[in-house]
């Protein structure tokens, strides 16, 4: 233990030597960080990742960037890879692997740029510094091609600029202060449901109905796609959300060949509880064109007192979803970040009619903002 703190404490000197930025070696100056979510800013704690809270995925990565006084330009302070923050539910803060302490000059500073990929995909990252022009930073970021699978969650943090100290912007009790990252959500979730709208004829109780649903997907969908994001410094010391070079509100530019998402491969019973058929899953954010398709057959049994009356089988089903409206009327034609979209399916057996319920709500929170039935 004494060995690997003497190597640790010579790593420091010499950093320090090389780059001639003193930093102050007292508990109190060690680097720490306040995380927060989008529209979650009170919550500074590890649940800002929600399911990821305290579990063996609960961390992100961090690069930062030195600007020291008396140092040409800006140095890797956390090294070329960046560093690992991970949760320590011991000691309630998010901390890097080793400590790393605030420089002393009050006109050093650090540049820190955060990001989470549950598959581990890192972004290629650049960083430039005008010494002699402008003196503002830019920072990029980018995932070229990246795939997007049903588990998969990808999370920046604005970029904190010009940090020279543990901040409080997202203190919450018993959390310790420090670089101020707010994390957002760069993907789109989506969950279908389905339920029967009747069991028994609401005008005969002796006359009860089934339904089967035989098969169901989504056609059309792209899974892979491109991001890449911008982020300039305006010389303050403050935390700035980026900004995507596609110009779109979807950020991402998709790419690569649309595919089928299948929801029912075989008979599946339907009730009037909801039935997951796609459980809340991960999409890439995009423009939902006329060839993205719900698409499903499903059969109606009526039965009186027990006793089939009627059967009918692969009757077919085709939902346009960029047709489907919110509760102001406009067309849902696009699956954007940072929101959810839960879709019910609605099978009126009696009428042979489809009903369909679209939720939409921000930053994955499944609390319904708009919820409208759909003839």
């Amino acid at each position: 233990m004494k060995k690997f703190a003497y190597i640790a404490l010579t790593m420091m000197l010499v950093f320090a030597a090389c780059t001639k930025v003193e930093t102050y070696p007292e508990a109190e100056s060690r680097i720490s960080f306040a995380v927060g979510s989008y529209m979650r800013q009170t919550k500074a704690e590890s649940s800002f990742l929600g399911e990821f809270a305290n579990a063996a995925d609960a961390q992100f990565k961090s690069k930062a960037y030195m600007h020291g006084a008396g140092v040409s330009g800006t140095q890797d302070f956390f090294g070329t890879a960046g560093e690992t923050i991970t949760w320590n539910s011991t000691s309630a803060e998010w901390a890097p692997s080793h400590d790393y302490y605030w420089p002393k000059s009050s006109e050093s500073y650090i540049d820190f740029v955060s990001w989470y990929d549950k598959k581990v995909v890192d972004p290629t990252l650049g960083y430039s510094y005008d010494e002699e022009g402008t003196k503002l930073a830019s920072a990029t970021m980018s995932w070229t091609d990246r795939t997007i699978v049903a588990d998969d969650n990808i999370l920046v943090a604005d970029v904190a600029w010009r940090q020279q100290s543990n901040a409080q912007t997202y203190l919450k009790d018993g959390v310790t202060a420090g670089v101020p990252t707010l994390f957002r959500h760069y993907l789109s979730r989506v969950k279908v449901n389905v339920r029967s709208r009747y069991e028994t004829d609401p005008s005969n109780a002796n006359v009860t109905y089934e339904v089967i649903l035989q098969n169901a997907k989504i056609e059309g969908l792209h899974h892979q796609g491109s991001l890449s994001l911008t982020n300039a410094d305006d010389g303050t010391t403050r935390t700035n959300p980026w900004t995507a070079a596609s110009g779109t509100d979807y950020l991402w530019t998709a790419g690569g060949t649309a595919s089928d998402v299948n929801l029912v491969s075989s008979n599946t019973t339907v009730t009037t509880t909801d039935l997951a058929i796609l459980e809340q899953r991960a999409f890439l954010p995009q423009a939902l064109s006329n060839d993205v398709k719900l698409v499903f057959t499903y059969t109606v049994t009526s039965k009186s007192n027990n006793t089939v009356t009627s059967s009918e089988s692969n009757i077919p089903a085709t939902i346009v979803l960029n047709t489907i409206k919110n509760a102001s009327d406009v067309a849902i034609n696009g699956w954007l970040p940072n929101k959810s979209y839960t879709y019910t399916i609605v099978i009126d057996p009696i009428n042979k009619e489809i009903l369909l319920k679209p939720v939409v709500a921000n930053d994955w929170d499944f609390s319904p903002d708009i919820n409208v039935t759909v003839e």
